[in-house]
């Protein structure tokens, strides 16, 4: 009920929390601490149900225990933590955005396609490594915050490297992550730009699709033209739209990744200096069909 007088409120300062460790974890002192979807302190790892808290301000070791047989006191605040590599690296353009756990000494720049979750944000880069700001409510970096309604439109960006582009027909590259039982990816669209390098690549009828799960599954794209593209002499965007009946069994598209895919008989070659690269941003639903 409302208030008929004041209230002797009590007050903390906010710096420090404890909160119950999960269950057969072991934090180290000085580590990444994230809380789970349970409220309990884990270890920083690849995770997309995570959230980053802090600092360990002691070692507790509950690997023998349940979850909540210990605490652990976390500091929030603004530290140095381990910078991540090659495309996932922050850089001082990234400073005021959102970080994302790698594990529990390391951030990366991106959510690895979906399939991690947020540190806390960047307040500065520099030799120490990747300064975090933990304590603020961390804003989604793209709509696809996994704490909005799944429903809504979500993004993620995947860079192919050389190799990656001419394995695609043997290897497809995962766009984005399989989202759990009876959950349904629904490609949106996709936009494909193609880094050109020294040397074309080169192609012959060897067109791309986004599938489920791998080369074998469902296309849920349109075809995407190679020509003029995977074969372009300068940097060339194209784009990915969704087929108009991408008809599938809920048994091979339920719980499965998008995937890009050569569709061709064989795969791209050329560009011998091997520094063409791809970048895919790519637009998404996840629909429970439960």
């Amino acid at each position: 009920m409302a208030l008929t007088k004041d209230r002797n409120t009590v007050r903390r300062e906010g710096e420090e929390l404890s909160l119950p460790v999960a269950a057969a974890k072991k934090i180290f002192a000085g580590s990444l601490v994230a809380k789970d979807a349970s409220g309990n302190a884990t270890p920083g790892a690849v995770a997309t149900t995570l959230l980053g808290m802090g600092r360990a301000e002691e070692y507790v070791d509950n690997s023998a225990g349940g979850a909540g047989d210990l605490t652990v006191k976390i500091r929030k605040g603004v530290f140095a933590y381990a910078n991540s590599a090659a495309g996932d690296a922050i850089t001082r353009a990234e400073i005021g955005k959102d970080c994302y756990i790698v594990d529990d000494q390391t951030v990366a720049k991106t959510d690895g396609g979906t399939t991690r979750s947020i540190a806390g944000r960047i307040e500065d880069v520099d030799t120490s490594g990747v300064w975090v700001s933990f304590g603020v409510i961390p804003r989604p970096a793209t709509v696809g915050s996994g704490d909005m309604d799944a429903t809504l439109i979500k993004y993620a960006t995947v860079t192919l490297t050389n190799a990656n582009i001419k394995a695609l027909r043997a290897t497809p590259i995962t766009l984005v992550a399989a989202q759990g039982a009876n959950k349904v990816v629904e490609l949106v669209s996709a936009v494909l730009k193609l880094v050109a390098g020294t040397e074309v690549l080169t192609e012959t009828a060897d067109n791309l699709a986004v599938k489920y799960d791998s080369g074998s599954g469902v296309a849920v794209s349109q075809a995407v033209e190679a020509t003029g593209f995977v074969d372009a002499a300068v940097t060339t965007v194209t784009n990915a739209l969704p087929k108009t009946d991408a008809i599938a069994a809920l048994s091979v598209s339920a719980n499965k990744a998008l995937v890009l895919h050569n569709t061709g008989d064989g795969e791209y070659g050329g560009n011998a200096t091997a520094d063409a690269a791809m970048v895919v941003k790519i637009a998404y639903r996840v629909h429970d069909l439960a």
